[in-house]
């Protein structure tokens, strides 16, 4: 079924005025007076199992959490789909990660566009609950329009008038072209614990890494967190976390998600230097397409290359492995054609 319009509850018309002003301001200036207790790093040991290094001394941390990502047909249909293939089957390792107490608090809703055939979509649908419902509390999968800003309204308003979503709650906002760590939701959960910031972005940029300040950038802000470093940064993109309150304390600005430059110089106006935040090295970045090992050349758009990691070879391993589920959604690929023996 299409949805078009969320319902909105009457009863949440009271949460919405609830954020008034004053709430407003308390929130810019939380941002403001980010939280820079010095947490030292420490010493990681290796999982002989999965090969995952964890740490002994690490506090328990749970958190109303909500994943949010949205779906849709890439231009190339086949390799595009392998890609979202990619990217959610990490996520599913993501939600695997957390502790049972952590997934009990742990929601998720699936926004997939109406232009996949009803074929792509059923296989899809039954992909996602497969590899998120053992790990999450609640599980929601929603047709809607392909329209890129049409769904992203369609999000804030799920988002806004969804009785599930508490103030304190933390979202995840996640387009289908990101891929991730296996650890970054539960060390982003850690980091909003330990320093509650405004925003988070995991992207593995260049300018992450480096002391170079860009025109706009007067400073930044470098702190420890349990495993990795966290510095701020002056962008993100529209994949990002960050608590509910602090989305609608800022909703004006995020509404429109394709003026990025304009909307990262207003959420600095209002909440300082250190609004985003980023690990370094990140946990994820974005890619334009699943390259396998033949198209990777020195002609090959590398605008996402890597800069700490292969997070080529990083997507091309998950869609292996992930083709092992029963439910894998697209004809399965070739192993020769996904690495270089």
């Amino acid at each position: 079924m299409l949805i078009t319009k969320p319902m909105i509850p009457f009863t949440f018309q009271n949460r919405l005025k609830s954020i008034s002003d004053l709430v407003k301001q308390d929130v810019y200036n939380n941002c403001k007076s980010f939280s820079q207790k010095s947490h030292s790093l420490e010493p990681l040991q290796l999982n002989n199992h999965n090969n995952q290094f964890f740490s002994h001394n690490r506090t328990i941390t749970l958190e109303n959490i909500y994943l949010l990502l949205r779906y849709s047909p890439r231009v190339d249909d086949e390799s595009g789909l392998y890609l979202q293939i990619a990217t959610s089957y990490l996520l599913s390792q993501n939600l695997q990660q957390l502790s049972i107490q952590q997934q009990s608090r742990t929601r998720i809703a699936i926004f997939l566009s109406e232009n996949y055939t009803n074929l792509t979509y059923t296989r899809l649908e039954q992909w996602f609950k497969s590899i998120y419902e053992p790990y999450t509390s609640v599980t929601h999968i929603i047709r809607i329009k392909d329209d890129n800003q049409a769904s992203w309204e369609f999000m804030i308003n799920y988002i806004k008038y969804n009785e599930e979503i508490q103030l304190d709650t933390i979202l995840f906002l996640l387009e289908d072209d990101y891929i991730f760590e296996v650890d970054m939701l539960s060390d982003t959960i850690e980091f909003f614990f330990s320093h509650n910031p405004c925003f988070v972005q995991q992207t593995d940029n260049s300018d992450r890494c480096t002391l170079h300040m860009n025109e706009n950038d007067g400073g930044f802000t470098i702190v420890n967190g349990k495993t990795r470093l966290w510095r701020s940064i002056f962008s993100t993109t529209v994949t990002y976390a960050c608590r509910l309150k602090t989305f609608l304390a800022f909703e004006d600005i995020l509404i429109y998600p394709e003026n990025g430059f304009e909307s990262h110089r207003k959420i600095r106006d209002r909440a300082g230097d250190v609004a985003i935040f980023c690990a370094i090295p990140s946990y994820g970045t974005r890619l334009e397409a699943l390259l396998l090992p033949n198209e990777i050349n020195s002609t090959a758009e590398i605008d996402n290359s890597a800069y700490y990691k292969d997070w080529w070879s990083f997507a091309r391993h998950a869609v292996s492995e992930a083709q092992k589920q029963e439910t894998f959604p697209a004809p399965k690929v070739n192993e020769q054609n996904l690495f270089i023996k």
